[in-house]
């Protein structure tokens, strides 16, 4: 871990992780080995709660990420995981509060609505990276944090291999990929997030401007049918004038349960191919972010250039 010795907050903003009693364990982990490093852990009152579906009522979430970034010592605040639900806090959230007192924010997948709300109402730095419940999967994603947050210059490539996030088997790591027929560099800054909810934003102003931004997008299954549930919702993002405005677009790996789903008439390569035609921007495929581990660490408004099949943060 860096020498540093954070402040850290931690909120459950979504699904109750007493539901997954590995994830529990993990985070209680996860939680004793930052005060073992010297960091000060405020464990937020929603983080092992549990209300239906939910860690809390609305209220009771929102007063847990409010009095995280009122607290002045707080330097990162982190999720215990993700699920559903977030996006129904948008709209009572204090943003003025947030912009006056502002922090590293980490999650992804239902978090990617906090995330993209944070980032577009506040104008803070929001990070796209994995929550706590995650720690015995991949144990050092809290330096990934730091040393990347703090890193210039660096290309994100694929690691040799990779774990399935539900089965944890390993896999090997594929190359990352491009749609052919299209521009081979663009530059710009990140908005990244997980599709799904990244769709429920769509039509609200939660979302960012989305001119000169390179938009990474990864999908996990939540449908019995995940490609053509995959297909639509990008259908969805283009048909929404997305396409319109950014420079490039970056599709995380699948996971191995959907990847079972492709044929060599349908696939992933074909759905991309589709779903930006008459596009000219990079599309790239295959890279190694979202629902697997380990995953790369992306901020949104982080420049970045696409050069070919290559990444590199600015």
């Amino acid at each position: 871990m860096a020498t540093k010795k954070f402040t850290i907050g931690i909120v459950g903003l979504s699904y109750p992780i007493k539901d997954n009693l590995e994830g529990e364990r993990a985070a209680k982990s996860f939680i004793k080995k930052l005060k073992s490093k010297g960091c000060t852990v405020i464990v937020g009152k929603t983080v092992f709660s549990k209300f239906g579906y939910k860690t809390a009522s609305i209220q009771d979430r929102l007063d847990d990420l409010h009095q995280m970034f009122a607290n002045p010592e707080i330097e990162i605040i982190l999720n215990n995981t993700g699920g559903y639900s977030s996006n129904e806090l948008l709209e009572f959230i204090d943003y003025n509060l947030i912009r006056k007192n502002p922090k590293i924010f980490v999650g992804f997948s239902d978090i990617t609505a906090v995330n993209l709300a944070l980032y577009t109402k506040a104008g803070i730095q929001t990070i796209d990276g994995h929550t706590i419940d995650d720690f015995e999967i991949e144990p050092d994603f809290f330096e990934k944090i730091i040393s990347t947050t703090t890193s210039k210059n660096m290309e994100l490539k694929n690691y040799s291999t990779y774990k399935d996030a539900w089965t944890k088997k390993n896999f090997l790591s594929p190359e990352i990929l491009t749609i052919e027929d299209k521009k081979v560099t663009a530059s710009g800054e990140i908005v990244v997030g997980n599709l799904s909810t990244f769709n429920l934003l769509l039509g609200t102003p939660y979302l960012p401007y989305f001119e000169n931004k390179i938009l990474f997008l990864e999908y996990d299954k939540e449908e019995s049918k995940a490609l053509p549930s995959l297909e639509r919702m990008l259908w969805q993002v283009r048909q929404n004038g997305i396409f319109d405005k950014i420079n490039g677009l970056v599709l995380g790996l699948l996971e191995p349960e959907v990847q079972k789903e492709e044929t060599d008439f349908q696939n992933i390569k074909s759905i991309l191919e589709n779903a930006t035609q008459n596009y000219t921007f990079p599309v790239l495929y295959n890279a190694q972010f979202g629902h697997i581990y380990p995953s790369w660490v992306l901020q949104n408004e982080r420049k970045v250039e696409i050069i070919k099949n290559q990444i590199f943060l600015k």
